[in-house]
């Protein structure tokens, strides 16, 4: 037969076959129904090549019907199948028995012949003996189930907690800790159990109500629906899949011998501590029973043992014997499987030949990889790999406001006597500042020296005029920069080098100031290339001669609109001092960095951000000059990307090469040559190319060719010498190929510079060279003279002759040079060695008395832990000036002030954050704090290796660690897990335990119906009712029973959500400190487990507050105000989102959730929250909610509570928290950063929210919380509460028509309205209202005297009713009293139009806008708000008439903390008292580069540096918050308030707050010791009973 035809029809045979056994009907439930239940079959064996009845019928034997059964009548079966057990099988053959092996039919020849197999005789072997079965005895007598323990399980499943020994002695009531929501569920649920509970029995002690259930008459001890029910869901949503309520109760029954009841007290104690997730497998849900089970004999007193697993007896084998029959069973398998491929032409090792021609290329490209390796080096390999990125740039252009940082901090130190305007240091500030003059900085110097020759200056304003009248006669002279500042420096810092050998043999070395005879001429000469070689150019070195004496002078040369690229600009090397000069000189510098590092980028920055003169850039980039792709990337950037011709290129990049003689020329080597040399030329030509390509031979670059007079004098260099003796054939090459109209060359032979990264080893014997007549540089004098090579008539010289510059100090001029230096360093070790064989020989022959110690070392210090309370101003310097306008003019009882402040969030306290925003750092005292806060210590009082020990801990360790270790411990641990960084999972926000994966739920349509899976009733009918007719559930015979699990099937067409993950950048977020615990705080388990994290952040920060506040115990405000007099302001954008997400996401996934958890999800539940458990108030409760603005709504509304009288004390900030699905949420919006893009280009996750930076890219998000607590100032006064500033205003504003909610707008703008023309209110002016003021309260005293008097002449006999006239009288002449006071004080713009809020506000103070000395904004680092916010600020100064000059320094708090939301205005304001307080205004540290577009805010200056600053009297805040919420506050500093006051009630207050500090200070540390900084009350200030008498009494005190 043809084989076409044969194997049609071998197909068509086996499509007919397989048709006729799918279509044929199998009942194969039935059949198994015989085997297993009718004829009780317990061995069975499988014959064929497979075992797939035998799984079959193994998975039929798990079903719960088939287990009851067997277990019932003792039934143990033996599946087996021929496949899988043949030597089993045939273990009980006897000698004389031959197992043969039948090969199959020959079948016709094919491209494969099948394998012949013989007989395989197999060896006899000895019966097994039979398998030693143990039936599972009742070790313990079974029992009923107590009632105690159904209601320990109902109890503990509601609480999400197991109760102990001492819950029985508490209540219901007390258990839920008062949340009536929870008291009622367990209630019913114990109603619903049981049938009926005792009276009240929510305020039963729980012991009792057990003990009356187990003793009534209808309980049975048997669980009823509710325990059922609790118990099946716990199985459903814990347990194994495969392991349902009948294998757990046969489980126990074998295991453990326990009967029903005691398995109903195993499982209910399992329903009361179910694992915290879906246990995986059959042997993990084992091990979880087991270690229940254990716990309930303890608990019980029962003794138990498990019992033995069933075995087999071993048996010996033939393992030949069934190694044969393995074998030919698969080679017959092999022949049929082969026979059948040829039939239908499939070639059965297509993949193995694939793989091998695989395998042999992947040997092939290894073996060519392996031999470049072997001959490049892997130095070469990895030194040539391109690090260009159009990611990894940097572009600084903002000179006009680092000229005026500047500015500042010179003049700071100035007026502070610091330094004197005469230091050199000064000097060279004048010449930088006057290199970078505009009319911005100009305006500033012409305003700040009218400032100082009025006298409103603070400090040393002689010398602080003289600096400014110096700085304006500069800077009016000023043309284009220059390098006269650069190489006026490096005149007036010249130094010589000396070595030192002390007496103890150390050698140092020193750099000294050079004396004028010190100074030796360089002799810099210039020359050209002739037929006879090398010869001076005269007039060429002349006019260098003539530039060295001009460059610090007038007509020093500048580098204005010269763009530069300079390779080669590392630390301490000549590039570095290159590219300061041409920053000075006004440059366009590009500048490569093979290290993109962020410290890196930090120096490149700093370096622009101090000498970038007017018009510089500098452009810093990726690059790697060994690399030929770099070179061609970059030179295409520059012509492509930015559009620029190149002016000068200085290739300076080199690598070491020390230690390498001819023979150890290695891969570096080649390396080194290669960047020097061979990739310098490349990227000449490439720049040629470029230039000729765009036609640009008008203007020619220059090539600064660094040269060396060494060409192997020092040996043991490597190529370095061949690398720069490579350089002289293109002096030739310049005449002889066609580059010369685009390239010039100027070679400079550069001497012995002292300090660079490449010649730092020789410093030692620079002096010994200077000696030899050999003139040593310093850096800073070798890149003058090559920037001197750079100017314009070195460089049009270059352009007709290339030129050669011996800049050596003639150090090629000196023969036998190396043996010289060996000299050198040979004296240099025999005199160090010689005096310190002397120092030996002097300690021994000193007395042995002074080699003892003769002292007791000091103990290390101690930190002074404290709570730091704002400096209390002196009142003749500072106050008294301005208590002659201010006294009596206010009334302190509706004056805002705040009295504590506090925070929680990415760097700590509002403590621990100043110190990081004002100093980048920590101190000793912030690291502890930091280290206990996270977890890392703890205090200990008690015995550490049998001595006492009072002190700090390490927790990991349990070993002491004194207060002066703490900082050096762990200083560098805490900023890991602190401020913006990537997402921690410890930190549980939503991420997961990998937050590169973003968990999703896909809706999947079966397409075909799954496997039955076992699921308890309730469950199934959940999933019937909801897929209808596409489930199949399939009940047990018993469907009475409760506990019965049921089968399950999914049918094609349900709907499943199935898990799935994508994978994204790692994201980056501002996170509280890893390890905050708020149980270190004080708050119980209980607590935690059961309110929203936001709560717990509240919480903290109003105990924070009050002790910031000097309060010790919140009631002893009750001494002082009544109940209803504390108000409560908190409040925050999204309020619980976690509380949010179990309602939501949990419910929806029906996993376990508090029956209460609503009430979490509630914004007001926070501030609820802290009534309830620290403040027990009875006032005014507002929960504002307004977006990222929500902390000064709440400010506005605290503000307006106390200055209105409606209250007296009142907590304000807010609080937000962080998740994930708000994370992407934001991102999507396309306001967050993007962490992948940051990463992308290089940025850490610290430099991602970038206010004001012209790269800035979105906000990061963040959590935590911000409280103040305000207070009248008459309250502070009396109480002797620290006043931390004033809340002189505070408002709210909305914008105009819209559809973009989150869209920043300008209704703020309306805190400046006001109509005034030319005539100006006469209330602006403080003696005016003053005199009005006096004439009012003349009136009023008249009028009191006047109806005292006719009081006097009436007749009255009831004597009580006069003294109650009198008393009305006095009130109403006081009120009459404040309300002139508000008329003429608080409130005396109010109601005119020509005075705006702000006017209005700071004018009751004596303050005008021109006092404003800083404001914080809200600055999230998105493009549209820092513009917008900006321009608000910037027309509201204008239209108010701020002084021109006069600069508002603004602050960007959000660069270091991220964005909070709802508690980012409550750390702002916190910073701006801190700054108030101290006088010091913290920069920006990742303001890189300034967004040119902010230069238009004509009255702003973005620092980036903390500025000291004396004086300081005002600030504003402002806040953008999502749906039109605008907010702004000013402040006010505390000196103001304290001049509203009498002098004899500030000196009295000064004693109260001090001893209020101290105190104060004292509980704080031991609170910190003692892990109770939160003061959870447990009843109210007032006694029982007295609630209601408290509440009507308006006197009532505590």
């Amino acid at each position: 037969m043809h084989a076409e035809v044969e194997r049609e029809l071998t197909y068509l045979l086996l499509i007919e076959l397989l048709a006729y056994q799918f279509a044929s009907p199998v009942k194969w439930i039935e059949t198994q129904d015989v085997l297993l239940k009718e004829l009780h079959i317990q061995n069975l064996l499988e014959v064929g090549p497979a075992s797939t009845l035998v799984n079959m019928l193994k998975r039929t034997l798990q079903h719960d019907n088939y287990i009851i059964h067997d277990s019932a009548l003792g039934l143990t079966r033996k599946l087996l199948s021929y496949r899988d057990h043949a030597a089993t099988i045939h273990r009980g053959f006897t000698a004389s028995t031959d197992l043969k092996v039948i090969p199959a039919e020959p079948s016709p020849p094919s491209s494969t012949e099948p394998t012949n197999v013989a007989a395989l005789p197999i060896e006899p072997v000895a019966p097994p003996p039979a398998a030693v079965e143990i039936a599972a005895q009742p070790s313990i007598a079974d029992a009923p189930v107590p009632a105690q323990t159904i209601v320990v399980a109902i109890i503990s499943q509601k609480l999400d907690r197991a109760l102990g020994k001492d819950d029985l002695r508490k209540s219901v009531k007390q258990l839920c800790g008062g949340r009536s929501t929870m008291e009622n569920e367990i209630t019913g649920e114990l109603e619903a159990e049981f049938g009926s509970v005792p009276e009240h029995v929510e305020s039963i002690e729980l012991q009792a109500v057990c003990d009356q259930l187990q003793a009534s008459p209808a309980f049975s001890g048997q669980l009823r629906r509710t325990t059922t029910v609790m118990i099946a869901k716990m199985i459903s949503l814990k347990m194994a899949g495969d392991f349902r309520t009948a294998q757990i109760r046969s489980y126990l029954e074998s295991r453990w011998g326990l009967g029903p009841g005691r398995q109903d007290c195993i499982l209910l104690q399992a329903s009361s501590r179910p694992p915290e997730k879906r246990l995986g497998t059959a042997a993990e849900t084992r091990e979880f029973l087991d270690a229940i089970a254990q716990e309930y004999f303890a608990e019980h007193g029962l003794n138990a043992s498990p019992v033995p697993v069933p075995q087999s007896a071993p048996v010996p084998t033939s393992v030949a014997g069934s190694q044969e029959v393995d074998t030919a069973r698969q080679s017959i398998e092999i022949a049929q499987l082969e026979e059948q491929a040829g039939r239908l032409g499939i070639d059965l090792n297509q993949r193995s030949k694939v793989a091998v021609e695989r395998d042999e290329q992947i040997q092939s490209l290894q073996g060519e990889i392996d031999a470049l390796v072997a001959e490049l080096g892997d130095d070469l390999i990895s030194g040539v790999q391109p690090q260009w990125s159009a990611s990894h740039i940097r572009r600084y252009d903002s000179y006009w406001n680092w000229g005026i940082q500047d500015l500042f901090n010179t003049l700071g130190a100035i007026l502070r006597g610091e330094v004197g305007v005469g230091d050199s240091w000064t000097r060279q500030q004048v010449r930088l500042i006057a290199n970078r003059a505009c009319p911005r900085l100009l305006r500033v110097v012409q305003y700040l020296h009218r400032q100082t020759l009025d006298g409103k200056l603070d400090g040393n304003l002689d010398a602080a005029s003289s600096f400014l009248a110096s700085l304006t006669s500069s800077a009016e002279r000023q043309g284009p920069p220059t390098i006269r500042p650069f190489a006026q420096n490096v005149r007036e810092r010249l130094t010589v080098p000396r070595t030192i050998i002390g007496d103890d043999g150390e050698i140092t070395y020193e750099e000294f100031p050079c004396t004028s005879t010190e100074i030796k001429p360089t002799g810099v000469t210039l020359s050209i290339r002739n037929s006879q070689g090398w010869c001076e150019q005269e007039q060429a070195t002349e006019i260098y001669t003539q530039l060295l004496k001009e460059a610090s002078g007038a007509e020093a040369p500048t580098f204005a609109d010269k763009v530069v690229l300079l390779i080669g600009a590392s630390r301490s090397s000549i590039g570095s001092e290159i590219l300061r000069g041409l920053l000075v000189g006004g440059a366009n510098v590009i500048v490569t960095t093979s290290r993109f590092t962020t410290s890196n980028i930090d120096f490149f920055r700093e370096m622009y951000v101090s000498h970038g003169a007017r018009g510089s850039q500098l452009h810093v980039v990726s690059f790697n000059q060994g690399s030929h792709q770099d070179v061609n990337s970059l030179i295409g950037w520059i012509y492509d990307g930015l559009g620029l011709d190149l002016d000068h290129v200085v290739p300076f990049a080199a690598i070491s090469e020390s230690g390498r003689e001819m023979d150890k020329i290695d891969s570096r080597a080649e390396l080194a040559h290669r960047m020097m040399l061979v990739n310098v030329l490349r990227l000449m030509g490439r720049v040629a190319d470029e230039k000729r390509a765009r036609g640009y031979n008008g203007n020619v670059t220059q090539v600064l060719l660094p040269l060396s007079p060494n060409h192997g004098t020092f040996g043991g260099d490597g190529l370095y010498a061949e690398s720069k003796i490579g350089f002289e054939p293109l002096f030739a090459k310049w005449e002889s190929e066609s580059w010369a109209p685009y390239l010039s060359i100027c070679g400079a032979s550069i001497g012995w510079t002292r300090g660079t990264g490449l010649m730092k080893a020789n410093d030692l014997v620079a002096e010994g060279m200077e000696k030899m007549g050999i003139r040593t540089f310093s850096v800073e004098e070798m890149a003058l003279h090559l920037l001197l090579l750079m100017s314009n008539p070195v460089a049009e010289r270059c352009e007709t002759a290339a030129l050669y510059a011996d800049v050596t100090g003639g150090l090629g001029q000196h023969p036998n040079l190396k043996s010289k230096l060996s000299a050198l360093r040979e004296e240099m070790q025999r005199i160090s060695s010689m005096r310190k064989a002397v120092m030996e020989d002097q300690k021994l022959d000193a007395s042995p008395d002074l080699m003892e110690d003769s002292y007791t070392p000091a103990p290390p210090p101690l930190a002074n832990l404290q709570l730091t309370f704002p400096a209390l101003p002196d009142y003749d310097t500072e106050i008294r000036p301005l208590s002659q306008d201010l006294r009596g003019m206010v009334d302190l009882d509706r004056v805002v002030v705040v009295t504590g402040i506090a925070e929680l969030g990415p760097h700590g306290n509002a403590r621990t954050r100043w110190e990081m925003e004002a100093d980048g750092r920590f101190s000793l005292e912030g690291c502890i704090e930091m280290a206990w806060m996270m977890g890392m210590i703890r205090h200990h009082s008690g015995e550490i290796n049998s001595e006492y020990y009072d002190g700090w801990v390490d927790v990991e360790g349990g070993h002491p660690v004194a207060d002066s270790e703490v900082k050096s411990r762990y200083e560098e641990r805490i900023p890991e897990h602190t401020g913006i960084r990537l997402v921690e999972p410890e930190l549980d926000i939503g991420y997961g335990p990998d937050p590169t994966r973003r968990q999703l739920l896909q809706e999947v349509v079966l397409t075909e119906d799954l496997p039955p899976i076992s699921t308890s009733k309730e469950l199934a009918t959940h999933f019937q009712a909801e897929q209808g007719d596409l489930v199949d559930v399939y009940y047990p015979t018993d469907q009475n029973n409760e506990e019965d699990d049921v089968r399950m099937r999914l049918k094609k067409g349900a709907t499943i959500l199935v898990p799935k993950g994508l994978k994204v950048a790692h994201p980056v977020a501002g996170q509280i400190p890893t390890g905050w615990n708020p149980k270190n705080y004080g708050l119980s388990d209980e607590l935690i487990a059961h309110v929203d994290r936001v709560t717990l952040f509240t919480l903290v920060c109003v105990a924070e507050a009050l002790f910031a506040s000097g309060l010790t115990d919140a009631y002893e405000l009750y001494r002082y105000i009544h109940v209803s007099e504390l108000g409560n302001c908190i409040g925050s954008g999204l309020g619980g989102i976690h509380a949010l997400k179990r309602v939501f996401r949990t419910r929806h996934h029906d996993l376990p959730a508090a029956s209460d958890i609503l009430q979490e999800t509630f914004i007001n539940t926070a501030p609820a929250w802290v009534n309830m458990l620290l403040m027990s108030g009875a006032g005014p409760l507002r929960t504002p909610v307004g977006a990222c603005a929500t902390a000064l709504e709440s400010l506005d509304s605290g503000y307006e509570l106390i200055s209105t009288g409606k209250a007296k004390v009142c907590l304000v900030g807010g609080v937000d928290d962080l998740d994930h699905d708000i994370a992407v949420e934001f991102a999507n919006m396309g306001a967050t950063s993007d962490a992948a893009k940051e990463h992308a280009q290089g940025r850490s996750p610290a430099e991602a929210s970038r206010p004001t930076s012209s790269t800035r890219a979105g906000f990061v998000e963040t959590h935590g919380a911000g409280v103040q607590l305000l207070t009248t100032a008459r309250l502070a006064l009396d109480m002797g509460l620290p006043v931390y500033g004033v809340i002189a205003w505070a408002g709210t504003a909305s914008d105009k028509t819209g559809r973009s909610v989150p869209a920043p707008g300008q209704g703020l703008l309306t805190n400046a309205r006001e109509s005034a023309g030319k005539f100006r209110s006469p209330l602006l002016n403080m003696s005016y209202r003053r005199r009005r003021l006096d004439q009012r309260l003349g009136q009023i005293s008249k009028w009191e005297k006047d109806e005292t008097a006719d009081l006097t002449t009436e007749d009255m006999p009831d004597t009580t009713l006069l003294m109650e006239r009198q008393h009305w009288v006095t009130n109403e002449a006081s009120r009459q009293r404040k309300d002139a006071l508000a008329t003429f004080g608080l409130d005396f713009w109010h109601g005119d139009s020509s005075i705006s809020p702000i006017r209005g506000a700071l004018a009751v103070w004596g303050l005008t806008v021109n006092d404003l000395d800083f404001a914080s904004l809200h600055g999230t680092s998105t493009v549209l708000n820092d513009l917008n916010e900006t321009d608000v600020i910037q027309k509201q100064l204008s239209h108010l008439g701020r002084e021109d000059g006069h600069l508002l320094y603004c602050i960007f708090q959000k660069y270091l903390t991220g964005h909070s939301k709802g508690a980012s205005a409550a750390w702002m304001v916190n910073g701006c008292f801190q700054a108030l307080n101290t006088g010091t205004i913290p920069g920006q540290r990742n303001a890189d580069n300034i967004d040119v577009r902010l230069r238009a805010r004509k009255d702003l200056f973005f620092p980036s540096k903390t500025i000291r600053k004396t004086g300081l009297k005002a600030f504003s805040v402002t806040s953008f918050g999502f749906g039109q919420k605008g907010a702004q506050a000013f402040g006010v500093h505390p000196r103001y308030v304290f001049a509203a006051a009498t002098e004899e009630e500030y000196h009295a207050y000064c004693v109260k707050v001090q001893n209020r500090q101290k105190k104060a200070s004292q509980v704080w540390v031991q609170a910190m010791a003692e892990e109770r900084v939160c003061d959870v009350k447990d009843s109210p200030p007032w006694g029982d009973g007295m609630e209601m008498e408290t509440m009507l009494n308006p006197l009532a005190r505590f």
